[in-house]
């Protein structure tokens, strides 16, 4: 159970550095109305997931923090292969199905271990102190 929180903790901080932020600047610069704004902070989220993922060795900045990792089957960490692993995450938010992504995103998290979007893209998160996956 301590690893969902820490889980939860990293995407919280990530959230709280791009997300929120995104949110509010483009409603005050640009004048999006929230859907519209809240629609490209999520793609801020994904490109930022990715970037970081890829540039970071599977590190965000809330990763950091919470002595995290994503690492991928068979060691590859290129742009495209994070790419898989973070689209998936914008299920997560469409109004009126987002909430079934979640749960079954929850299920699978307890069930198996994994995630769906950690599914899809074939990677793990996994402590620092942990030794790498092997596909």
């Amino acid at each position: 159970m301590d690893k969902v929180i820490l889980r939860v903790l990293a995407f919280v901080i990530d959230a709280m550095l791009i997300y929120f932020p995104s949110i509010i600047l483009l409603q005050i610069i640009f004048g999006l109305d929230f859907r519209m704004a809240d629609i490209v902070a999520q793609l801020f989220m994904v490109l930022y997931f990715a970037i970081a993922g890829s540039a970071f060795g599977g590190k965000t900045v809330g990763k950091f923090f919470s002595k995290q990792r994503t690492v991928y089957m068979y060691d590859h960490n290129d742009l495209a292969i994070v790419g898989l692993r973070e689209l998936p995450k914008m299920l997560y938010f469409i109004p009126h199905f987002g909430f079934v992504f979640t749960l079954l995103s929850a299920g699978l998290y307890f069930w198996k271990k994994t995630t769906l979007h950690d599914w899809i893209g074939g990677s793990r998160v996994m402590m620092d102190s942990q030794s790498k996956v092997r596909g």
